[in-house]
């Protein structure tokens, strides 16, 4: 081998020795330290991130009070009437998957398109 051809290895041996000890190396600064949040520091940074001002109130306990939370079980149920998914609108039974697919499932979806 000649000495151009050692000194060329000896060269490129180096430099891929400097490059794998800048990858090796512990980066001293450019990670940041984890933060430790209390709960609210917690809840506050997220309002912070998400664009949040205020939360609105929840239900009041007070019976007279506008928001006041509902036990009365005649209001619960706004939509009493809700159709049966297995019954077809002519009165029908759905019997099979394919009548399902091709007939029921179609006329539930032009429901919820009106």
């Amino acid at each position: 081998m000649t000495l151009f051809k050692q000194r060329l290895l000896f060269t490129c041996l180096l430099s891929i020795l400097g490059v794998i000890t800048t990858f090796m190396a512990p980066a001293q600064s450019s990670v940041p330290q984890p933060v430790t949040f209390t709960a609210d520091q917690d809840h506050q940074n997220m309002m912070d991130q998400l664009g949040v001002k205020a939360l609105r109130p929840g239900p009041s306990g007070d019976e007279n009070a506008p928001n006041h939370a509902n036990y009365d079980e005649s209001k619960a149920n706004p939509y009493p009437n809700v159709p049966d998914p297995l019954t077809m609108n002519d009165g029908q039974k759905v019997t099979t998957p394919a009548m399902w697919w091709d007939k029921r499932r179609p006329e539930i979806i032009e429901m919820f398109s009106k």
